[in-house]
């Protein structure tokens, strides 16, 4: 009786395991274009000893980049072609779109082309080079070896509050201006407002951010309250926003910069976290925007004060010698617009290291089934013994 009890254990151990193992590859499947993307290099050598040198770059977006280098003679002479491509189930498709030969200064059509993926390793079946296939030699087939894999970054900004105060910037900064940065993570809107004292948080830059996966690098294009196209761009921690190009703030932007004019990054810190807006939960008044006219209901001085309290005046006595206009507050930053970033996407590449979280390969099929085969053995053990 218990050798008959033994006997279907061990037979439903080896069918659930069957059947974990067929399931968990279902609900993780690996993506061939994540596996594929990255740097690849490979080369081929024709019968007259040319040797073409080819570096292949995939991105996981899809589009590809290959740049073919060889020698005829004394003369180099490359090649640039550019397309899309495809990956699934070991095969790999090249779909051309430009093909730039240098040497002739003219673009020509990129071919289709395929081949075969395994692991590190992609064989591609290709001419050689535009000129030998205009002097009508055979494809040849080419060997590439992955030199570096792709990393993508996951978008885990957190929605809420958050504070660039005047410990936030360098210390070698001329201006130093406080500011309150509201993220909305449903809405990919980004506000910035003014956080000096008595300035009732008046509005100095909105705008949209997009995230790029392939960078880390959130950038937000402006569309009020500051130049209108203008964009900052910055990276996300659990520090913080690191702001990699001038935060806008109005008609200026802080521009701060070393000796040699390279931009010194500062780090808005978050004060109040919201999941949802970071906005309809927030009850201190003094993370609510401007034009609400708040504040007018906490000063019990006000019935001596103008009916216009956009001033400000309730809060700050030094604000009495200033316009009402909160605009002309920017003269204390630059306000000539050479400081605005306007292609500012450039130096995000070259700024701080993007500090979002890469994607990575999750095991949790191969834990679930590992978990689940212990408890079956268990059972089985436990059986034996009774």
């Amino acid at each position: 009786m218990t050798k008959a009890i033994n006997k279907k254990v061990l037979s439903a151990v080896l069918f659930l395991a069957m059947v974990l193992n067929i399931f968990s590859g279902l609900a993780l499947p690996a993506s061939a274009e994540d596996t594929v993307a990255g740097k690849w290099s490979g080369s081929t050598t024709a019968a007259n000893g040319t040797v073409y040198s080819f570096d292949l770059t995939l991105e996981a977006n899809g589009d590809y980049t290959l740049v073919n280098t060889y020698k005829l003679g004394e003369d180099t002479y490359k090649e640039t072609e550019n397309g899309t491509y495809a990956a699934a189930g070991g095969k790999i498709d090249f779909t051309g779109d430009k093909l730039i030969v240098e040497a002739m200064e003219a673009t020509y059509s990129a071919d289709k082309t395929s081949g075969t993926v395994s692991g590190d390793t992609m064989t591609v079946t290709r001419h050689a080079s535009f000129m030998a296939k205009s002097m009508g030699k055979a494809a040849v087939e080419i060997t590439f070896k992955q030199t570096e894999k792709a990393v993508t970054y996951e978008d885990n900004l957190k929605a809420g509050k958050y504070e660039l105060t005047e410990e936030s910037y360098d210390a070698s900064a001329f201006m130093k201006l406080p500011m309150l940065i509201t993220i909305d993570t449903e809405k990919k809107t980004f506000n910035t407002q003014d956080a000096r004292e008595g300035k009732e948080l008046a509005n100095k830059g909105f705008g949209n951010y997009t995230f790029d996966e392939k960078t880390g690098i959130y950038t937000v294009t402006y569309t009020a309250d500051t130049a209108e196209g203008a964009t900052t761009s910055f990276t996300y921690s659990d520090k913080g926003l690191t702001f990699v190009t001038p935060i806008c703030f109005g008609k200026a932007s802080m521009n701060i910069t070393d000796e040699n004019d390279n931009f010194i990054p500062y780090t808005a810190k978050l004060v109040a976290d919201d999941d949802s807006s970071g906005s309809e939960e927030n009850t201190d008044d003094a993370n609510t925007p401007a034009d609400d006219n708040s504040g007018s209901e906490e000063n019990t001085d006000d019935a001596n004060t103008p009916a216009d309290d956009n001033s400000g005046s309730e809060e700050n006595t030094d604000d009495a010698n200033t316009p009402a206009d909160d605009d002309n507050d920017d003269t204390q930053a630059p306000a000539d617009d050479e400081n605005a970033p306007a292609d500012d996407n450039k130096n995000a590449q070259s700024g701080g290291s993007a500090t979002s979280n890469p994607k990575t390969g999750t095991m949790a099929g191969g834990v679930m089934l590992t978990l689940s085969l212990a408890g079956i053995m268990a059972l089985a053990v436990s059986k034996k013994k009774k």
